[in-house]
């Protein structure tokens, strides 16, 4: 059992410093951003009904996308209702004081607060649009997909694959190992769970499964401003919560990353979280490309398929 202790910190405010990192990255990922003529050029319907083997035609590829978001979405539902009970860990030096978060029953819904759980609904979305335009597209209903409808499938796919990739990656190799180190076993019951097995393991499945086996969908290098921009809404999403989760205890940070008691190091993390999104968009668009140049066949996508899911994904201590 972990130790409850009085938590004497009633407020926990980001430093000025950090405050204008995340403000900076905001500005700069809307100064990049591409234009609307340019996501046009991309998000056409060609580009959600293409497929990369021939043994799918476009009324598959739909049906198969949209059983990826029911199973997204059916995961979140379950999640919300069943609940998860977690201790967050913090650094040696953090003012934030540990507790248990119980957010279960009528709590259930504050289970959604997680950057995890942001990146699998978006990953959601994106299957269940993605597939709807391919359905539409293969019924001759092509008049019914209007252009922010493409426009909204291809950036939450280019958003929600590469942050599915990075989500995975940091739980398997820096929160769990911190929280195992911390508490044994009982500090990694959260992920273990069906629903945490599913939202850091599935989503990098169903992302492979549609870059090498379905559609491919394309996620641009032009377009990289969209990660860092969903990150630092994110990280002043959580700012703003902090003393939301647990009112009675004082402020709570979800993630020891997101942590707003360390100074500069507070800083430094979220620069270095932005950064490893930004590396993840670039290295998940060039994965594609080099996907398309080695045109290795069906058994080559599956092998690398494979080789990338031992190396991303964690389903026990």
């Amino acid at each position: 059992m972990v130790e409850v202790k009085i938590n004497k910190v009633k407020s926990a405010p980001p430093p000025v410093h950090t405050v204008a990192a995340v403000v900076l990255m905001c500005v700069l990922s809307y100064l990049c951003r591409p234009s609307l003529e340019h996501i046009d050029e991309v998000a056409s319907i060609d580009t959600f009904t293409k497929t990369v083997f021939p043994y799918l035609n476009s009324s598959a590829l739909g049906w198969i996308r949209i059983l990826f978001a029911c199973i997204v979405f059916a995961t979140t539902i379950k999640n919300i209702r069943v609940g998860t009970i977690s201790s967050p860990t913090y650094l040696p030096n953090s003012k934030l004081v540990q507790t248990t978060l119980n957010f279960t029953g009528p709590n259930g819904f504050k289970t959604q607060g997680y950057f995890t759980q942001w990146s699998w609904f978006l990953l959601g979305y994106s299957f269940l649009s993605s597939g709807l335009i391919a359905l539409l597209a293969s019924s001759g209903q092509e008049n019914l997909i209007t252009p922010w409808m493409l426009r909204s499938a291809l950036i939450s796919f280019e958003v929600a694959a590469p942050t599915a990739f990075l989500v995975s990656t940091i739980v398997t190799y820096a929160l769990w190992p911190v929280a195992l180190k911390a508490r044994g076993p009982e500090g990694t019951k959260g992920f273990k769970t069906e629903c945490g097995l599913m939202m850091h393991n599935a989503n990098v499945f169903f992302v492979l499964c549609e870059v090498c086996l379905l559609g491919g969908l394309p996620v641009k290098l032009s377009h990289a401003a969209a990660g860092p921009l969903w990150g630092a809404i994110y990280v002043l999403f959580s700012w703003s919560m902090m003393n939301y989760w647990k009112p009675e205890h004082g402020p709570v940070a979800l993630y020891f990353l997101l942590d707003t008691t360390l100074g500069l190091k507070s800083t430094i993390m979220v620069l270095a979280l932005a950064m490893v999104l930004l590396i993840f968009y670039v290295a998940f668009s060039l994965l594609e490309d080099a996907l398309v140049l080695l045109d290795g066949g069906f058994f080559m996508h599956l092998l690398g398929m494979a080789l990338i899911l031992r190396i991303v994904c964690r389903v026990r201590d």
